[in-house]
């Protein structure tokens, strides 16, 4: 079922359930539509698709914009790998962030968003870059490529321990911005609940002068 170029070695398979085994099975029939297509993306793209388990019978079109989607995403985290910040910005400008937030977050090899393996390769163009689309600060790896197994971290504590200056200080720069921005935005926040509830209240109070207005009662009948 699972074509050639996207299986794993050997030594890396495991067992899966009968249910996920429907699930790879019920996508690979979708992908068979445009098999011109498939043979472009990598084991990576095809793992994005299993995983989120695209249901996409009526609407082909869409799960072939799912591909491209992850396909980006596989070119965006080489490019980080690779130290290639004109290919990374390449990718941002056709997939901006506040469009494609998956492409610029893209897990890839050993399990590392792109921002992670742009400070462990400690190439500082492609994280400043990467910093400056937005891209999440927190994001953790799963600890394969650094050797801790099971410790995830974020990359600013990653290049911390191994004394990345420049890496350092441009993660430091952008948490400072991220929280900046996130102080405003809780003060814009708390103004508009507060214009809401001022609204509220006013609507409260005409409501209730409409309907004495419009139903009086017995007792203000009898006053008049």
């Amino acid at each position: 079922i699972v074509p050639k170029n996207f299986k794993l070695p050997i030594r890396q398979r495991h067992k899966i359930t009968k249910k996920q085994f429907q699930t790879v099975e019920k996508n690979m029939r979708y992908l068979e539509a445009f098999p011109e297509e498939l043979a472009k993306y990598t084991y990576e793209s095809m793992k994005y698709i299993v995983v989120k388990n695209l249901q996409d019978v009526a609407f082909p079109e869409s799960t072939k914009r799912a591909l491209e989607i992850g396909y980006a995403g596989d070119r965006l985290w080489k490019a980080c790998y690779n130290d290639e910040p004109s290919e990374l910005e390449e990718i941002l400008e056709e997939y901006p962030p506040w469009e494609y937030p998956s492409v610029i977050n893209h897990v890839g090899l050993w399990d590392e968003p792109a921002i992670f393996t742009a400070a462990r390769m400690n190439n500082t163009e492609c994280l400043e870059i990467l910093c400056n689309y937005g891209a999440e600060l927190q994001a953790r790896d799963k600890g394969h490529a650094s050797g801790l197994l099971g410790i995830t971290q974020t990359a600013a504590n990653y290049v911390k321990q191994r004394d990345y200056f420049k890496c350092t200080r441009i993660l430091a720069k952008a948490t400072q911005r991220e929280e900046k921005y996130n102080e405003k935005m809780k003060d814009e926040i708390a103004i508009l609940e507060k214009e809401v509830k001022r609204k509220h209240h006013e609507l409260e109070s005409n409501y209730a002068a409409k309907v004495k207005e419009l139903f009086p009662s017995e007792d203000e009948d009898e006053d008049e």
